[in-house]
């Protein structure tokens, strides 16, 4: 950062030397495709200081500075369990097949992201990292779309300090779970990205990691108000 003060009527730069962030940060999701590369790169960050997880089962990592609480997302008032953090990260998502039926479908896409909003507003967050998908639109006429789009309409009126909504295309990457036509849509990629140039280029799929990868830029460098990251700037930031 630089700063100037004035000598003889000039202007001299001096360079200010910040502190290291020493952010303490709570995910929800890590157990899924992004969730999993943002806790392990969240970790690897000097600027972090501390990452909560509430997983369904124990997972695999050990870190001096994660903590894992086994817990279902049914009660709300499991996020009392935790220490205000300065940020949230919210990576849960399922599909229809999996879930069984929309309504469950939405428990997991929009109402816990809400419930969990609802606790960090209250608690003083000051910024909301969620993961939607391309296409989110709350006035969609397609159901999965349409969710995206009401959970992202519902927690942008909590007017966190800085709330972010990431918008990828096609994952890429190992899911723990099958997903049969994804899994066939990955292996069809290589022979398909060469084509998708011009207005097709934007719904290129993204790899995993590279959403993981730009939400940590992203609140290592916080915007103020909301901001939609398409899918496009996902894979700009990752690789810049």
């Amino acid at each position: 950062m630089q700063a100037f003060i004035t000598a003889n009527g000039s202007s001299i730069p001096i360079v200010l030397s910040l502190p290291v962030l020493a952010l303490r940060v709570l995910l929800v999701g890590s157990s899924g495709l992004i969730g999993g590369h943002l806790q392990d790169f969240l970790l690897k960050r000097p600027e972090i200081s501390w990452v909560d997880t509430i997983r369904r089962k124990p997972g695999a990592t050990a870190s001096s500075k994660l903590t894992e609480l086994i817990a279902p997302l049914d009660d709300p008032e499991v996020y009392n369990s935790f220490q205000s953090p300065d940020a949230v990260f919210c990576c849960l998502g399922t599909t229809i097949k999996k879930a069984g039926s929309q309504e469950a479908f939405r428990k997991v896409d929009y109402t816990y992201p809400v419930q969990l909003a609802l606790w960090a507003s209250k608690a003083g967050v000051p910024a909301f990292h969620l993961v939607t998908a391309m296409g989110a639109d709350a006035e969609s006429r397609i159901f999965y779309n349409r969710i995206k789009g009401e959970v992202e309409r519902d927690i942008a009126a909590l007017n966190f300090a800085s709330t972010c909504f990431y918008r990828p295309s096609l994952l890429l990457g190992d899911r723990s779970e099958s997903r049969p036509m994804e899994k066939l849509a990955q292996q069809m990629m290589p022979m398909l990205n060469p084509l998708m140039v011009g207005p097709l280029k934007a719904i290129r799929p993204i790899a995993a990691k590279d959403v993981a990868i730009a939400m940590v830029k992203v609140a290592l460098n916080p915007r103020p108000g909301q901001t939609i990251y398409s899918n496009d700037q996902l894979i700009s930031i990752a690789h810049s």
